[in-house]
């Protein structure tokens, strides 16, 4: 039987937003759960840098201002699930969630042309978020690996604005990676449709975040 497209799903989950928003475990899933512990391990890191003379050099960075939204996605797209977020560590929880994740950027040659000089520095124009989803409920465990990419662009050492933020390697296009296919929002949409069936993720399209949406829509699609 073919799948619904995708604005039919949506279609259906805004028409059945005033019934029920939040799904329980039904009697053939193999767990029923009311609290989760979500945890996240996030790395980032730019692969290639600048010495003190503009030279590029192969020494990481780590980039330790950077955070993805792994977290409030999780506990959101759970909520639909009839699963609560549990905020103190070390309490009981009757789901566990951990999240690894090593995003990484390199940086590009470049010319920038100021007051009509051109000077050569790097861009930050990739970027991979690559790691593992581990969700645990009761005696059921479910893991999925995650790579989500954003490709270098193609250059032959161009003329860019002096003014691009891509840099810094913090402005690198991390977040898109995080949103691209193959990356975390596939895995975990297919984890907890595999614990849990359809239902949470149906909910899931009228959530008020487009991350959770789009999560679901893959899942269903």
């Amino acid at each position: 039987m073919a799948k619904p497209g995708r604005i039919a799903l949506v279609l259906a989950a805004l028409l059945g937003a005033g019934l029920a928003t939040s799904y329980r475990a039904g009697a053939a899933d193999p767990v029923t759960a009311t609290m989760a512990l979500v945890s996240v391990d996030e790395r980032y890191e730019a692969l290639r840098s600048q010495d003190e003379r503009r030279r590029p050099v192969d020494v990481p960075v780590a980039l330790p201002t950077v955070s993805l939204p792994f977290r409030s996605v999780t506990e959101a797209l759970l909520a639909h699930a009839g699963v609560a977020a549990l905020r103190e560590a070390g309490a009981p929880a009757d789901i566990n969630i951990l999240v690894t994740c090593r995003g990484t950027t390199s940086g590009q040659l470049f010319d920038t042309a100021i007051q009509s000089r051109r000077i050569r520095g790097l861009r930050y124009t990739d970027a991979v978020i690559s790691g593992t989803l581990r969700l645990q409920a009761g005696d059921v465990v479910v893991e999925r690996a995650f790579a989500g990419e954003v490709a270098p662009a193609v250059t032959i050492i161009g003329i860019v604005d002096g003014g691009d933020v891509r840099s810094d390697p913090n402005y690198a296009p991390f977040r898109a990676a995080f949103e691209a296919p193959g990356g975390f929002l596939d895995m975990l949409g297919d984890a907890v449709r595999e614990i849990w069936g359809e239902a949470p993720l149906r909910s899931a399209l009228a959530d008020r975040d487009p991350l959770v949406r789009e999560a679901a829509l893959r899942a269903l699609d």
